[in-house]
């Protein structure tokens, strides 16, 4: 009777008998919940938004096969790099069943960065072929790309965790502007007029802001015209100065709705010549986001310290170190260092930490660090981005809560240099 109740609801629960068939099937349905392919991306996109990449950058779902209906996703594989044995490791996940739906290939790096003319297996080798038989087993690929780097907790806030304590900021504090906020629009209205104008605005798309519509922002004043012989005026007399209270209202509003905005309150201002301005808005600085990171340390310490920090944090043997005038490490102290993963001097050759970190960096680039009296370290490429995978792993499980039971996440094995 316990197990009866909790299947069916209590009407019905003295007419049918409880069997094993019923318990088995209740428990499947609790415990099994499946993931679609458009729920992975959009917790995808709240861990490292891809409104944060670079604008020459190519992120987000490069490559998606066809399905008839929205795929479930079973296993996702995590990888640096793309080449044909992490697609391979993604084909046996599919248990090589092709067009089956079952894996989700998260990259880093993008797997469709430059033009590309045709997407044909051919020789099997090149990365349009790879991208051919990604397609032909129904595999996704999805790439994150510089939106990870730039995200609060992505890899360059990673980086920083295993330098030392210390106050962490970007170094290029990213700046946007919400789909809905590029324009501000401002129109003059009787008082009596204003509050049908806004509304009439509001339906239109007008002066929505994040979660909030119907936002705007009201001044009262005085506007005066004198209308001309053909005038008509809604409001006093032609050929005559007139005085008349108004309400300036502002409101914001997307590109893709002006028109509409701008229809609407033509339609619904009294005025026979409606007087009203259009501002071309500033992106808004992100606090918290942005390229690379600038971190203050708490104490200073040498730079050998770091060097050994550094080492032990990714997991290295070596890094290839530069300092001003030859200085041993042992002598030189460090107050400051400015971090970018991957080929990151562009980004962090403006910071006036003592210490430079990123994966790679020209000769002449190394030079001109030192010159301005700062060390360098380079880490190779890869191997600022590669450790960061298993912590990302952590993120997704945690972003996905219960549902992550009926998910596999896999690091590749065989994504290396």
């Amino acid at each position: 009777v316990f197990y009866r109740s909790h299947i069916l609801s209590n009407k019905h629960a003295s007419r049918l008998p409880i069997n094993k068939y019923h318990l088995r099937r209740y428990f499947y349905m609790e415990t099994k919940t499946e993931i679609t392919l458009t729920a992975l991306l959009k917790t995808l996109n709240v861990l490292a938004p891809l409104s944060l990449a670079e604008s020459w950058d190519n992120v987000g779902l490069l490559v998606e096969p066809y399905f008839p209906k929205t795929p479930s996703i079973k296993s996702i594989l995590l990888s640096n790099d793309f080449d044909n044995d992490v697609l391979e490791e993604a084909i046996e996940l599919t248990h090589k069943e092709p067009k089956e739906a079952k894996v989700l290939l998260v990259v880093y790096h993008p797997v469709i960065f430059q033009a590309i003319k045709k997407v044909s297996y051919g020789n099997g080798r090149s990365n349009t072929s790879l991208i051919a038989k990604a397609l032909t087993y129904g595999i996704p690929i999805y790439c994150p790309h510089t939106a990870l780097d730039s995200c609060e907790g992505g890899i360059n806030d990673w980086l920083c965790s295993g330098l030392g304590s210390g106050k962490v900021d970007p170094i290029q504090i990213h700046e946007s502007l919400g789909s809905n906020e590029t324009i501000k629009i401002v129109v003059f209205c009787p008082v009596d007029s204003t509050d049908k104008i806004r509304e009439a605005m509001s339906q239109a798309g007008a002066g929505i802001i994040g979660n909030y519509d119907h936002c705007s922002y009201n001044l009262e004043g005085f506007g005066t015209f004198i209308g001309n012989e053909r005038s008509n005026p809604t409001v006093g007399e032609k050929l005559k100065f007139e005085r008349v209270k108004e309400i300036r209202l502002e409101m914001v509003c997307s590109k893709s709705s002006l028109s509409k905005v701008v229809s609407a309150l033509k339609k619904t201002h009294p005025y026979e010549e409606p007087s009203w301005e259009l501002y071309q808005l500033h992106a808004k600085p992100q606090l918290g986001v942005g390229q690379g990171r600038v971190l203050i340390l708490d104490q200073k310490v040498k730079l050998s310290e770091i060097i050994e920090r550094v080492k032990k944090h990714l997991q290295l043997d070596n890094v290839r170190v530069a300092t001003p005038r030859h200085a041993p490490a042992e002598q030189v102290e460090i107050g400051s260092i400015a971090v970018c993963a991957g080929s990151g001097y562009s980004v962090i050759k403006s910071s006036s930490a003592d210490l430079l970190l990123t994966g790679e960096a020209r000769h002449h680039d190394s030079l001109e660090a030192i010159k301005a009296g700062k060390s360098l370290i380079l880490c190779e490429h890869s191997n600022t981005e590669r450790g960061y995978l298993e912590v990302f792993k952590q993120k997704l499980l945690t972003s996905l809560g219960p549902n992550a039971t009926s998910l596999q996440i896999f690091i590749s094995k065989t994504d290396k240099d």
